[in-house]
């Protein structure tokens, strides 16, 4: 009887797998989309440079470097730019693998509270089965830079089963065996998945509510009692970081219209609106950029806040009152909110984002699936329940579909995000790449015109007008074209990072010879009105040098030299260092060279990253 379950149970999984795995292959072949190619465009010099280049310099990465998901996609260079189907395809293996350790995960839970292994199989399979169909997580498998989600949340998913599984080796006598597993899962799972991405963090706290949720009766115990001080050690160390870093992670809200208090407060009410796109989605809900999100500005502006707020409370305080009743059911609550407790703090980050559900989605899949098998345990309920079951599972996989099919479709995706979005500056950015990419010029400077409507203070439409006009079309620009631009960079300028990348692509475009219509000292005019506008909220030390470049392209390597200076004053930046040394001996000023040298290896001997990515860069000077 038991082989058969066992064989059953293998036939549904795969069918899960496979039905997945095909609704998600028509999507793989979809382009590379928004800060893809900024974070993955230094896979070209990975042969020149070498692939520590990448995964410590070039590469983009958080505090805490992500090295392991820049080296998974170090190993794909020669497939940039050309073969996004790769990366991608490399994505959903990861998400069918995490979709595997998710039904391992469920059968555990149930296995601990003593449930037989037709009820643990049962819930496994639901879980495995809804999870792996929700809608909000095609954002995620098919958004290439994503794959930092995918593979910190699959280390953190063999962390929780690794504890559990250690636990129960204790519980069994065998203490050497189970304490090595639990330690794999506190300090090994918990470091992998951090290099992955910084939220591999929550582990230690999704290991504390299984702990105090599942193994509470055993706190008399020495063995268990020091596996509960070890599990806090992980968090201590986060705390460290976080007040050594507090000024560096505090800083970054220069950038933000809103304040940190204004964003926890904000969050409340997107984490309502993540509940349902989980739980009740439609194809509307669904897209990338969730940019214009309605800031709260105090608890009851709006007042949707201290609903918000109020709610979560509620929420939060039943699943601990109802944790030794239903530990289930708490847990999936707790996990959810756990999974949330980064990414919706204080910290300089978008207010919204699908793929921050990821692994967080899955406490509520576990909550809805522990009241579904509730109702079919009881006979009376059981034909309802089963058609419910049935439906909601058809509606989930009929919407992922439809949201997978939208990635090969670029016009119809964009177009599609900005009408549910309006507010979504970056989706009307989207739909100009998407003109520009088909020839649609005059598409792209009509949604550019409408983003000049919506914020008067936004130079972004205007960088990429002038791009379009004295480049693709070879129009040179009149003066008063050049006047109106030069007055308004004058004003307080709206922030914007679509701004410093067309800014980057209009004079990398300007240094190639390809816009005849601009001069190079109109646009170093330009930049340099931008740096020296005091309320210009943007990056300046980006701006400082591609001033250094128009420099060296005019053979002015003295003022390139100068900005180059300028641009390290305000942040440093090794491969600007470089440049700094190598023009400095090009104009034979070696002492000069020599001292920045000598810095350079200052610097380098601090940071392991640094040193690990331009060694050979500085060996070769």
């Amino acid at each position: 009887m038991v082989a058969r379950i066992n064989k059953l149970c293998l036939l549904l999984c795969s069918a899960i797998l496979v039905c997945v795995g095909v609704i998600y292959f028509q999507g793989l072949g979809s382009r590379f989309i928004f800060d893809d190619i900024y974070n993955l465009q230094g896979l070209a010099e990975i042969k020149s440079h070498g692939l520590l280049y990448y995964i410590f310099g070039s590469g983009f990465s958080g505090p805490g470097g992500r090295p392991l998901s820049l080296f998974s996609f170090a190993l794909q260079y020669p497939d940039w730019p050309d073969n996004p189907f790769a990366f991608k395809f490399i994505n959903l293996s990861i998400h069918l693998v995490n979709v595997i350790l998710v039904f391992f995960f469920s059968r555990q839970l149930m296995r601990r509270l003593q449930k037989d292994e037709t009820q643990s199989l049962l819930f496994a399979l639901i879980v495995m089965m809804l999870w792996s169909l929700l809608p909000v997580h095609v954002n995620t498998v098919l958004y290439t830079i994503q794959r930092m989600t995918l593979i910190s949340a699959t280390f953190t998913l063999i962390g929780l089963i690794s504890f559990m599984h250690g636990r129960n080796q204790i519980l069994k006598k065998d203490i050497k065996k189970g304490f090595g597993w639990v330690l794999f899962s506190i300090f090994v799972c918990t470091l992998i998945a951090i290099s992955a991405k910084e939220t591999g963090i929550l582990l230690p706290i999704f290991l504390i509510l299984i702990e105090f949720l599942f193994y509470r009766d055993l706190s008399s115990v020495r063995v268990h009692k020091i596996i509960r001080l070890l599990l806090t050690i992980p968090l201590v160390c986060f705390f460290i970081y976080i007040l050594l870093n507090l000024e560096t992670l505090q800083a970054g809200f220069f950038i933000r219209e809103f304040t940190p208090w204004q964003r926890v407060l904000t969050e409340s009410r997107v984490i309502l609106d993540y509940i349902l796109v989980v739980l009740i989605p439609h194809p509307g809900v669904f897209s990338l950029f969730h940019d214009g999100y309605p800031v709260s500005t105090s608890i009851v502006m709006p007042l949707s806040t201290l609903i918000s707020v109020t709610i979560i409370g509620v929420m939060i305080f039943i699943s601990i009152f109802i944790r030794k009743v239903h530990p289930i059911a708490g847990f999936g609550l707790l996990f959810f909110f756990s999974g949330h407790i980064l990414e919706a703090g204080p910290l300089s980050l978008d207010l919204y984002f699908e793929h921050r559900n990821y692994l967080p989605s899955l406490g509520l899949i576990i909550l809805i699936t522990a009241l579904f098998t509730t109702g079919l345990s009881h006979g009376q309920y059981k034909k309802y329940v089963s058609g419910f079951l049935g439906l909601y599972s058809l509606a989930l996989l009929v919407i992922l579909f439809d949201q997978v099919g939208l990635w090969n479709k670029p016009y119809e995706q964009v177009i599609t995000w900005s009408a549910n979005y309006p507010q979504s500056k970056r989706a009307k950015q989207e739909l100009v790449n998407v003109h520009l990419e088909h020839g649609n010029y005059s598409g792209a400077m009509q949604v550019l015109n409408d983003l000049s409507t919506i914020s008067k203070n936004d130079i972004y439409p205007d960088i990429r007008k002038m791009h379009i006009e004295s480049c693709m079309f070879s129009h040179e620009l009149t003066v008063s074209s050049f006047n109106h631009l030069f007055e308004k960079v004058q004003m307080p300028i709206e922030f914007n990072f679509a701004t410093i990348s067309a800014l980057d692509y209009l004079v990398l475009d300007v240094l190639q010879g390809q816009c005849p219509g601009l001069k190079s000292e109109d646009l170093e005019e330009l930049i340099s009105l931008i740096v020296s506008n005091q309320n210009a909220i943007i990056d300046k030390a980006i701006l400082y040098e591609l001033l250094s470049s128009l420099a060296i392209y005019k053979g002015n390597y003295e003022a390139a030299v100068v900005h180059l200076r300028e641009s390290i004053s305000v942040k440093f930046n090794v491969e600007r260092k470089l440049r700094e040394i190598t023009i400095l001996k090009e104009l034979q000023r070696y002492n000069e060279a020599a001292s920045s040298i000598y810095e350079l290896k200052e610097y380098m001997d601090t940071d392991l990253r640094a040193k690990l990515a331009y060694d050979n860069s500085l060996s070769n000077l």
